[in-house]
């Protein structure tokens, strides 16, 4: 059987990038008819698996690449264009955001997807992958991720990691007239709330402190709160040197509610107005964001939480410099 040429990768998307023998290659994953509408892109990616599993891979089997095939891929594909990147200091409302975006089918919706991550951070042998390979290698895995599948489809929408505020050069020099969207909210119900399961973000032996522009000594003391404390500290700093330096960019904070702010991205967007008052809509909204068979109620508050905390002066500090929020 002969090789698959670039433009028989339609309706293909990378699922893994991996090291072997000092070279980066990418495994692809069949798209099938499957929409973009689970809180996560992983969930999505894995009834991709299942409807590999079902149909047989004899029809479609997997197929693994070197990573500079991207740009060939890229080359053969008709996308649409990214319409807006979602940042976000997580517990702040972005999967509800994505979620209820997502409803829209003029919209395709990709909520934190592993590759991208994975671009941005390439390593071979523990060695950064030089920054202008890896900004072909997003610019190119972009344009896949656009490519056309279902009639009618206008808009991409890409909510990153919430680690990913450190590489927001980066992505900008590639996407100069995208709007970016920062979603934020006060510190202590983040911290509350990763408190009972902790997020990547959080975990330094995950998500490596440089990330933050933060040092961390396995053997101090210091705790996770702590360190928590700190990486949403570097957050909110950096969020204000955004604003005040990218005037192309939406700030959402939760404390205004998610229906205003889906309201401001719907603007930005050119949604229909009458979307967000659609029933669908107003019904998802009722519900938990990552578990939508589950009605959402607000975690009671715990002002005894670590405050006031370095995290929440630089809060403070980024709405005083920011009025307009």
């Amino acid at each position: 059987m002969a090789s698959p040429t670039p433009a028989d990768f339609h309706n293909w998307l990378p699922l893994r990038l991996f090291e072997k023998e000092g070279n980066l290659f990418l495994e692809w994953i069949y798209l099938w008819d499957v929409r973009f509408t689970k809180p996560f892109f992983d969930e999505t990616l894995t009834m991709c698996k299942m409807a590999d599993s079902m149909k047989g891979d004899e029809q479609k089997g997997k197929r693994i690449t070197p990573i500079d095939f991207l740009s060939e891929v890229a080359a053969a594909t008709e996308p649409v264009a990214p319409s807006l990147f979602i940042f976000h200091t997580s517990r702040c409302g972005s999967t509800l955001t994505t979620q209820v975006l997502s409803i829209d089918n003029e919209n395709r919706v990709y909520a934190e997807y592993a590759v991208v991550d994975a671009i941005l951070r390439a390593s071979v042998n523990g060695q950064p992958i030089a920054e202008e390979r890896r900004k072909a290698w997003l610019k190119n895995l972009v344009r896949i991720m656009g490519q056309q599948r279902f009639a009618g489809e206008k808009r991409l929408i890409v909510k990153l990691d919430s680690w990913h505020f450190g590489f927001h050069s980066l992505i900008r020099e590639l996407f100069p007239d995208t709007p970016f969207a920062i979603l934020f909210r006060e510190p202590e119900p983040i911290l509350r709330s990763n408190s009972k399961l902790w997020g990547m973000q959080f975990i330094p032996e995950i998500v490596p402190p440089s990330l933050f522009n933060l040092e961390f000594d396995p053997l101090s003391q210091l705790s996770l709160e702590l360190y928590a404390d700190r990486v949403l500290e570097s957050m909110y700093s950096t969020i204000a040197i955004i604003a005040e330096s990218d005037s192309n960019t939406l700030l959402l904070n939760y404390s205004d509610g998610i229906l205003h702010n889906l309201k401001v991205i719907c603007s930005k967007l050119t949604t229909d107005r009458s979307f967000l008052e659609s029933d669908v809509v107003k019904q998802r909204l009722s519900f938990h964001s990552k578990r939508p068979d589950e009605n959402f109620s607000e975690e009671p508050s715990e002002s005894a939480l670590r405050t006031p905390s370095d995290a929440y002066r630089m809060y403070e500090r980024l709405l005083h410099r920011l009025p307009n929020l």
